[in-house]
């Protein structure tokens, strides 16, 4: 009996290690970008070197003037380094506070997020985006998306 409660921890953990091994892994090369819903603004990101390396669509919600929720759905330009999570598909949340539209594309995890911090212009929003951890900001660079 006592051999099958030592198999019990092992056999969870394989059981977990083997079932989710490849929910993590993502193929850079496989799109994931899927149709621009009417309204959405085609999303270019740029390294801070200049070259494209993200591009998919964004959509806004308005909750009242100064709060929104939204979607994106992005993908990778070649096989750019140091991007952050703005790869993939994900819902987001921002603001406009002092004239800058913030946008957090990944609301739900505080220390590996992607920021976007510009501004509207009749329809395009434009500025910087930054990918921040937990030891300050990663990377950045400009950005630009135009409405569709």
């Amino acid at each position: 009996m006592r051999n099958v409660i030592a198999l019990v921890p092992t056999a969870v953990f394989a059981a977990l290690f083997f079932c989710c091994k490849d929910a993590t892994i993502e193929p850079v090369d496989e799109p994931v970008v899927g149709p621009m819903p009417p309204g959405a603004y085609a999303y270019t990101a740029y390294d801070s070197t200049g070259p494209i390396v993200v591009t998919g669509w964004l959509s806004f919600v308005f909750q009242d003037s100064a709060y929104f929720t939204g979607r994106w759905e992005f993908q990778r330009v070649g096989n750019p380094q140091r991007t952050g999570p703005q790869v993939g598909r994900d819902s987001l949340v921002g603001g406009i506070e002092a004239g800058i539209v913030w946008v957090s594309l990944n609301p739900q995890v505080k220390d590996n997020n992607v920021f976007l911090n510009g501004q509207f212009d009749e329809n395009r929003y434009y500025g910087v985006w930054l990918w921040i951890t937990l030891a300050g900001v990663e990377n950045q660079g400009p950005f630009e998306a135009i409405k569709n």
